[in-house]
């Protein structure tokens, strides 16, 4: 069993480890970027239905 690996606040290369396996998750806990990611979900899922993707995987 390996080590999950979680980052706070993202950068590019964090959120690009956490689209590519290496990371687990990324977190945020700055209000603008959960606001932010709030808005993006509630969008997608007005145009798309269904599930929100998660921004860290791309996956619901």
């Amino acid at each position: 069993m390996g080590v999950k690996i979680v980052t706070e606040n993202g950068t590019e290369e964090g959120l690009a480890a956490g689209e590519g396996g290496r990371f687990s998750a990324t977190v945020a806990d700055s209000p603008e970027v959960i606001g932010e990611t709030a808005v993006r979900s509630a969008v997608d899922l007005m145009e798309k239905g269904g599930r929100a993707r998660s921004p860290a995987s791309g996956s619901p």
